[in-house]
């Protein structure tokens, strides 16, 4: 699993010494596929002390001769299943590695602002999620003056700026960013992954002011499948600010691109992207979409899998034959959803990816009680408080929600994902740890996890865990806190 760039073809990615990520809770790491170890916390030290400090150090002396890090299963599984190029390491190799002093990459997802509510988002990137479909509080920005006086020279060092969201063009701290980078006599190049919603006068001035380049996330080729995957958007403004975009690009020698996050809901519709986006002479760019689970086709049962790739096969030739531009996109993505019927992941060899969380479940865990032992320690842990459970079926999706405790909002997490219910637990609650326990049926074929608490004020414990066929679990309990 090697990469390339200047001096440094040995190595596995070239990301470490490249490319610095901020994400909406503060958090720094050098990657968005890679969470697991971060470099810390905008509030913890100086930008600059954890870019070049001895944790990026030990983190970096991972990748030399081609190791990786223990967060780093995406890439392995794209290698494993699609070949070399799928990695999404790739990104990075076209950019100058010799003099890591300073990033050469900046990844900017300072706020989850946002106006959409997208059914393969979270309240970690959506603010209008978070509110109206986890039911939580505005979470307060992680960037304050202190943090913002120390990017000029970030900015100046940078080739390229990259700006994800939320919605940028929503998010106050960039637009604090861009003021920065407009009084550079060095800009690094911006580029802004939007939703195509937002495109006002005040926009049109900032990009006067500073030239961006831009890619659109559309996700669909017609109205009704678009505004049913990113709920709240409408499909004809979004197709009119595209072409305010492409005059921008134009006048500004800048580019623009679209975005597809390929799932179950849209996949059917990627031919016609394609065309789409060929009759604008517009590349596309296709995200791997892996959690939440029920939303990937990776994660399809081997049957459905390849009744998906037998559907796209069937116009492989007549799709080929009518595409230009994005005739290469159309292969890769076939070729990779072949790959993945020969080696499924629902076998536990394709990773699960946690956008936006630096701490993702952990397995296995050394027992797992009895359901009789699980309801009964849960009980006494909670004070005598009432047990409730959610059934999970073979799939990983809450299939039914049984009980409820004060506090915690367990209704809205019916045919959830059991990733999904990870992420808005941690969202929820935050930083959690503890002891909880499974109940497994065996004779079902579900796995039953339970809750447990009482009174209006609760302290929840998370574990996570698996069963002997590596299915990944977790389990919550919650009682009166402790006085």
């Amino acid at each position: 699993m090697t990469g390339g760039g200047p001096g440094h073809s040995g190595m596995a990615c070239l990301t470490p010494l490249v490319n610095l990520h901020l994400d909406p809770e503060g958090w720094v790491t050098v990657c968005a596929a890679n969470k697991r170890e971060p470099l810390g916390h905008v509030a913890d030290a100086p930008l600059l002390d954890l870019w070049r400090g001895e944790g990026a150090a030990r983190f970096r002396s991972r990748f030399v001769d081609g190791g990786v890090s223990g967060g780093c299963e995406m890439c392995r599984w794209q290698q494993a299943t699609a070949g070399h190029d799928a990695m999404y390491a790739r990104i990075y190799d076209h950019l100058d590695a010799s003099e890591p002093a300073w990033p050469r990459h900046l990844e900017l997802t300072l706020s989850s602002a946002c106006n959409l509510q997208c059914v393969m988002c979270n309240g970690a990137f959506s603010s209008s999620i978070r509110l109206h479909r986890e039911g939580l509080p505005t979470r307060p920005s992680a960037y304050d003056d202190r943090f913002f006086e120390q990017l000029p020279p970030f900015l100046a060092h940078a080739e390229t700026a990259k700006f994800l969201g939320g919605e940028p063009f929503l998010a106050p701290e960039n637009l604090r960013v861009w003021e920065l980078v407009a009084e550079l006599s060095s800009k690094p190049a911006c580029h802004v992954t939007t939703n195509g919603t937002v495109f006002n006068r005040r926009v049109a001035e900032l990009l006067d002011a500073v030239p961006m380049s831009f890619a659109v996330s559309m996700d669909g080729a017609t109205a009704a499948t678009v505004e049913r995957i990113r709920a709240g958007a409408r499909y004809v403004d979004v197709v009119a600010n595209l072409d305010r975009f492409a005059a921008h690009v134009e006048r500004n020698g800048t580019s623009l691109s679209l975005t597809y996050c390929l799932m179950t809901e849209n996949w059917h519709e990627l031919a016609d992207f394609l065309l789409f986006a060929d009759d604008r002479d517009l590349p596309v760019f296709v995200n791997t979409v892996t959690s939440p689970t029920r939303l990937s086709v990776y994660h399809r049962p081997p049957g459905e899998l390849a009744a998906i790739v037998e559907s796209l096969d069937r116009i492989d030739e007549e799709v080929r034959a009518r595409l230009g531009r994005n005739r290469a996109v159309w292969d890769d993505q076939l070729r990779r959803l072949r790959s993945a019927c020969e080696a499924p992941i629902n076998d536990g060899e394709v990773p699960v990816h946690f956008p936006g969380f630096v701490h993702p479940p952990k397995v296995p865990v050394p027992r797992s009680p009895s359901a009789d032992e699980a309801e009964a320690e849960l009980v006494a842990w909670s004070g005598g408080g009432a047990v409730a459970q959610l059934v999970v079926d073979p799939t990983g999706r809450i299939a039914s929600v049984e009980g409820d405790l004060p506090g915690v909002h367990l209704g809205r997490l019916h045919q959830l994902g059991i990733d999904e219910l990870y992420l808005w637990l941690q969202s929820a609650l935050g930083r959690l740890d503890g002891s909880t326990y499974l109940r497994h049926a065996p004779e079902a074929g579900d796995r039953i996890l339970f809750f447990a608490g009482a009174g209006e004020r609760t302290e929840v414990r998370l574990v996570s865990g698996a069963d002997a066929d590596q299915t990944a679990w977790w389990r919550v309990a919650s009682r009166v806190a402790p006085t």
